[in-house]
Order: structure tokens, then sequence, then C-alpha cells
């Protein structure tokens, strides 16, 4: 989503001016999404409509499957139908946004338990890297800016959300794991009965 600007250039083929408003469309969305789908997953939870672990499951193939499709279906569009790309695009990042809301990011805080926080930053500095490495990529690969480059691009991002949602899918967990689960019967050392005659030290 990084090289959204790139492409409403090379392949739609908008100006300057109307591919800033366009590019920050998705986004915008994505925004509003965010905000009415956390809404809807906690409704889900809370009057049990549905269990944790399918709320989990369903945002996750929301925010994973539906890119991934309109991905492939904006792979070819060309400058004859540019709104539809854009609607495309929109469509893919709008619901991306659940993914946050109810899907794989809210389940870090279940299965890490106290843990969650080491989990979630490890989480993001994996996520960081295709944000460097994904534009070098696409330069490569679009060098002569033509949509057959592109449809390359989005194919591969597009098996990339496949295989990222149906791995999740197959090994969703919302309980805390045995490895972020404390031992509560163990107590911190009692420091005021192991107090230290500091006249009794050497240096």
């Amino acid at each position: 989503m990084t090289q959204i600007p790139t492409y409403i250039r090379d392949v739609l083929q908008f100006d300057i001016e109307s591919n800033g408003i366009l590019s920050s469309i998705p986004f915008l969305v994505s925004w509003i999404v965010v905000i009415i789908s956390s809404f809807i997953a906690d409704y889900l939870i809370s009057k049990n409509k549905l269990q944790k672990i399918s709320v989990r499951k369903l945002y996750t193939s929301l925010s994973m499957f539906t890119p991934m499709c309109a991905l492939i279906f904006l792979s070819y569009v060309d400058c004859s139908s540019p709104y539809l790309g854009v609607f495309f695009l929109i469509l893919g990042q709008a619901l991306n946004g659940c993914s946050g809301t109810g899907g794989f990011f809210i389940n870090s805080h279940e299965i890490a338990g106290p843990f969650s926080g080491i989990l979630i930053g490890i989480q993001n500095m994996i996520g960081t890297i295709p944000g460097f490495i994904g534009p070098y990529i696409v330069g490569h690969i679009t060098s002569n800016h033509k949509l057959e480059e592109w449809r390359i691009v989005f194919w591969l991002t597009s098996f990339l959300y496949c295989f990222g949602c149906i791995f999740y899918l197959i090994f969703t967990e919302v309980e805390v794991q045995n490895w972020a689960k404390c031992d509560k019967t163990q107590t911190r050392p009692n420091l005021d009965s192991e107090k230290i005659d500091l006249n009794e030290m050497s240096l």
C-alpha cells in the first residue's frame, strides 16, 4: 500500500493533484472502518453472538482475503477505467483495518499475557521490514511502469495475504499460551529480611 501513489501515477495516469487526493481516500475510509468495526467486534463477543476465536478468524479473513481479491482484480484494471482501480484500492485498504480491531493484532495480547508488549514489539519489528524492502522490489519489477509489471507485484502481494491468512486460521489460539503463564505461587524475595550490615563491608 506504500506504493499506491506510484501506481496511481504510472498506471491510472492521474495528475499529481488528483494523485494526492485519491491516495489519501483509502486510508481515510480505513480509519472510518476501524472505528466502526471495533464496536461491532466488541458487540459480537460481549453479547455472545460469536465466540472470541470466531471473531478473530472472521476479522483476520476480512482484513487479508479482501485485499487479496481486490489486488487480483486491480491487476487487470488499466487507465481506461481509472476510477474502478481507485475503488479496488479503497476496498482493499479499508477492510485491512479489521486486523487491528478484532483480528490478529488484538490476538497478540490474548496469547502472550504479561509478555504481550515484547511479542508486539517483535511483531512490529518484523512488520516494518516490508516497508523499506517493498519499495525497492516494486521499483525493480516495475522499471518500465507497465500494467503487466504491476500485475506481478499485485499477484505476489495477494499470495502473501493468502498464505498469511490460511496460516493464521489454522493455528489461531485465544487463550494465554503455556510459555506466557507466570507461576503466581512464586513471590519476590523479602529484601527487608536480608539486611546488609554496611559497616561489615570492606572496599
